[in-house]
């Protein structure tokens, strides 16, 4: 079993993981962009994927760039899905901010999915938290 990796843009480096043991294969932008002040971008990768029945890629930010105030929005790539990956990223800084093409932007994480079936019910089994949310086990 295998990710399948369609090279739309055959210069850049083909998506891997920076480590041996790592989670995350390394996206790359296809494109140089300038991410203006407080504003969100779609970065292409100049991938495409497929992966087998029973998986999902998830796209998740890099803590580098998050340092830096550039936020990844997290993503999920269905199976079914074969176009190519595009990243969004916010900057959330006073400054603009600027990709260049081949710089890595973004991490793709291949999970299991288990697809359950939905089941509507009138009531929920009752548990110790309940219905208590945000904030309800202290700070």
């Amino acid at each position: 079993m295998s990710i399948k990796i369609k090279k739309l843009d055959p210069d850049l480096p083909t998506p891997c993981r920076y480590r041996q043991h790592d989670s995350g294969l390394d996206l790359y932008a296809r494109t140089a962009v300038l991410i203006e002040p407080h504003t969100t971008a779609i970065v292409p990768t100049g991938i495409a994927i497929e992966l087998p029945i029973g998986y999902e890629a998830q796209v998740r930010g890099r803590s580098g760039l998050a340092l830096a105030g550039v936020w990844c929005h997290f993503g999920t790539v269905d199976n079914g899905y074969t176009g190519e990956i595009m990243v969004i990223l916010h900057n959330t800084n006073g400054e603009p901010f600027h990709i260049d093409r081949g710089d890595r932007i973004t991490q793709l994480v291949v999970q299991r999915v288990f697809a359950l079936p939905v089941e509507v019910v009138e009531e929920l089994s009752a548990t110790e938290r309940g219905s208590s949310g945000i904030g309800s086990s202290g700070k």
